[in-house]
């Protein structure tokens, strides 16, 4: 679940100034250095070294290191999620995405058994295999939306 972003580090700091609130001057009060190393760094002009890295790190703990240095990955380690909660969110979508075919078919196939059309006039095989497709594609929508309602969830937490 990991992002990309094209933007250099100096868009990132100012994303994370943006987050919390802060400008070159008062993060350099925050953290050392110049506030003109920090405008520098913001606009492009100059690179952080590892002190200045390590400082930013060290006084926003809950900044992911990867989204700060290579901008890969959420931007605070809280948007992250547990390998235990990671596993309980694809038990729960495999629960859910049987139950939606299981309710799919039914409306579908009423009285019948998976496969089998209450119409005479349509291939047994083919009504399977369009029920399975369209089961599948509102499967994935109905994913997208509860997985982005449990992150947002969570971000609110």
């Amino acid at each position: 679940m990991s992002t990309k972003n094209n933007h250099g580090i100096g868009d990132r700091l100012g994303d994370l100034l943006k987050v919390y609130g802060l400008n070159a001057s008062s993060l350099s009060s925050e953290v050392g250095g110049t506030t003109a190393k920090y405008y520098k760094l913001l606009n492009g002009k100059s690179k952080p070294d590892f002190e200045t890295i390590y400082a930013i790190l060290n006084r926003f703990p809950d900044i992911s290191a990867e989204w700060f240095m290579r901008g890969e990955g959420p931007m605070k380690k809280s948007d992250l999620i547990s390998k235990e909660e990671a596993e309980s969110l694809i038990a729960e979508n495999k629960a859910v995405k049987q139950m939606y075919r299981d309710e799919v078919l039914k409306l579908a196939l009423p009285g019948k058994t998976k496969g089998v059309s209450n119409h005479p006039q349509v291939d047994r095989e083919g009504a399977s295999k369009l029920l399975t497709s369209i089961s599948k594609k509102n499967i994935q929508i109905s994913n997208l939306y509860m997985l982005k309602n449990i992150v947002q969830a969570n971000r609110a937490n």
